[in-house]
């Protein structure tokens, strides 16, 4: 059975993404700031439900780690958590500029790192090489010389 992380799936597209996954019969780490408030997606069997802070670095290795212990692989990863700001942007204050900024841009990267940390220490270089040349370029061209 394959496994997907994603964030942001408290509500909108995240919980959408849940539902579906869930529903095609995959594995789904749902990850939000207050999984004890979510009851839609509890219903459903093959969906875990985690904490997770995508600004906050502490938060994202414990929900990892919770990952990790629960499932063997991860095969996807929607970096989907937001913060919303309304209104025009002179009227908003630093603070709120600065959380948006935190969400949106700089949150998806650790998130991102932390996924990838756990396939590179479980594979050699040359495997990882090939992984990453799968992905990037989508033609699945191999550096394994075997």
């Amino acid at each position: 059975m394959k496994t997907i992380v994603i964030t942001g799936a408290s509500s909108g597209i995240g919980k959408a993404t849940a539902k579906y996954f869930a529903n095609q019969g995959w594995q789904v780490a749902a990850t939000m700031h207050n999984p004890a408030q979510e009851t839609e997606l509890t219903a459903l069997e093959n969906v875990k439900l985690l904490q997770l802070d995508v600004t906050d670095s502490q938060s994202i290795a414990k929900a990892y780690e919770a990952i990790r212990m629960e499932y063997r692989t991860v095969d996807a990863l929607l970096n989907n958590a937001g913060y919303a700001l309304f209104g025009p942007l002179e009227l908003s204050t630093e603070d709120q500029i600065r959380r948006a900024y935190d969400t949106l841009l700089l949150g998806t990267t650790p998130v991102a790192a932390a996924d990838f940390i756990k396939y590179r220490r479980s594979m050699s270089d040359e495997e990882w090489i090939d992984t990453m040349m799968k992905n990037y370029t989508g033609e699945g061209q191999s550096t394994n010389k075997q």
